[in-house]
């Protein structure tokens, strides 16, 4: 039985109801849906284990891996982590629902009308790097840090929300000392496009690793084109290996000398020659591109002006998987909707892909923005949320280390407590609680 077929709108995974599917992984298959059994009804994304994976020893660590690893984290800019679960024998993670759309479909449905502003760009890249930073500092409950590193850094894993907001998502391949699985020597996990050097050859990586993938972020922002890319991975792993420093973005376009810098930093191939951590990383581009008060304001109304119609799309989708909730019929269809790996690569690789580096001197972003769009604004705000947390992308295996069916209860308490925790913190600073922050159940496996 195909996952298709075992998975439909109106299938419930626990309190939440199946709606519209939304990505497709190596191990998993991500969902909108909504949240049952109370009058708060709220819309959340659900990361389903496909289940031909629900009883690989590995795949099962993976998943549990991650879902105790980001519930872990407490930050703006990373997706959180609402819950985790068990039915039917098939783990689940919920997460929130984050209206947005992958960097990578707005760099490419704003490539052929002027591109990301720079400012814009820049400010994409500190958010993210915002976020990385939480992820990088998180602690066990000893309060030492676990030494987590994200590892898939790319386009395809930051959100750009319809708000101006800035999330990461996936930590599917996500490393850290306490993971039940562990990577053998020599293995490679991650996009290769994306990986640091010390990556692409197997060796430990650590947050540096990290740095350098979102400076490969920033120099396909600023340029255009993407520094090692060769004709085909092998080609790539080439470059990134080749001890050869990258070529200075300005060789490509007119950037300033500071934020050239700051890139060229960022991709040094000796990891002892980056930054250090991601917050170095964003208070140097602070000082090379200062923000402005509305960015935020500025981005969101960017990604709506551009990406108004998918938006609109989706969630016409969802409206129709609303008003069918609880039918068993066929999945519905969005090949036309959602972005499939093929097309995302022949576009990161399409030579005609150019991303513009800045609005002409003495012009204010907002103006810029506006003056290059070539389509009518979208609404101040999706009708419903646009978009969840992709699936993860080409997961490579690995040695089974141990069965982590034992754990699962153990993993689900302690996101409840993490919960709890937050709550408490929420009752007493007056800060506002995650959506779904209540919602939480524990796996229904019992051992």
């Amino acid at each position: 039985m195909t996952q298709e077929q075992e998975l439909y709108p109106g299938r419930t995974f626990g309190h939440y109801e199946l709606l519209v599917p939304l990505a497709s992984g190596a191990t998993a298959s991500v969902w909108a849906a909504r949240t049952t059994g109370s009058p708060l009804e709220k819309i959340v994304a659900v990361k389903a284990m496909l289940t031909e994976f629900s009883s690989d020893i590995e795949s099962e660590s993976m998943f549990l891996d991650e879902a105790r690893l980001v519930s872990r984290i407490r930050h703006p800019n990373v997706a959180t982590v609402l819950d985790l679960g068990e039915a039917d024998n098939a783990l689940y993670i919920v997460m929130e629902w984050v209206e947005g759309e992958p960097l990578q479909v707005l760099m490419r449905e704003a490539h052929g009308k002027g591109g990301i502003p720079l400012p814009l760009a820049v400010r994409i890249v500190k958010q993210a790097a915002a976020g990385l930073h939480a992820a990088h500092d998180v602690c066990d409950d000893s309060g030492n840090t676990v030494g987590l590193v994200h590892r898939d850094v790319s386009p395809q894993n930051i959100l750009v929300g319809y708000d101006g907001s800035v999330k990461v998502i996936d930590f599917g391949v996500a490393k850290a000392s306490s993971n039940m699985q562990k990577t053998s020597v020599g293995q490679i996990k991650g996009k290769v496009p994306y990986m640091a050097p010390e990556q692409a050859i197997g060796d430990p990586v650590d947050r540096r690793t990290d740095v350098f993938a979102l400076g490969v972020v920033l120099y396909q922002l600023v340029t255009g084109k993407h520094p090692f890319r060769g004709d085909n991975e092998f080609a790539t792993l080439a470059k990134l290996r080749d001890a050869r420093p990258v070529d200075p973005p300005s060789t490509l376009v007119n950037i300033p000398a500071e934020l050239e810098q700051v890139i060229v930093k960022a991709l040094q191939k000796n990891r002892d020659d980056r930054y250090a951590s991601m917050s170095d990383l964003a208070r140097a581009l602070e000082r090379a591109a200062p923000s402005a008060p509305d960015d935020a304001q500025v981005l969101g109304g960017f990604v709506r002006t551009f990406l108004s119609q998918r938006a609109a799309r989706k969630n016409q989708a969802i409206r129709e998987a609303l008003r069918a909730a609880g039918s068993k019929g066929r999945p519905v269809n969005l090949s036309t909707v959602f972005d499939d790996a093929a097309t995302a690569a022949a576009f990161e690789s399409s030579a005609a892909y150019r991303i513009e580096s800045a609005s002409k001197p003495g012009t204010s972003l907002a103006a810029a923005v506006a003056a290059r769009a070539s389509v009518a604004a979208g609404p101040a705000a999706p009708v419903l949320p646009a978009s969840a947390p992709a699936a993860p992308d080409g997961i490579d295996d690995e040695v089974p280390f141990r069965d982590p069916r034992a754990r699962v209860k153990l993993v689900a308490a302690g996101i409840a407590l993490a919960l709890a925790l937050g709550l408490a913190a929420w009752a007493l600073t007056g800060d506002d609680v995650p959506a779904g922050a209540g919602a939480t159940t524990a796996p229904k496996r019992a051992f």
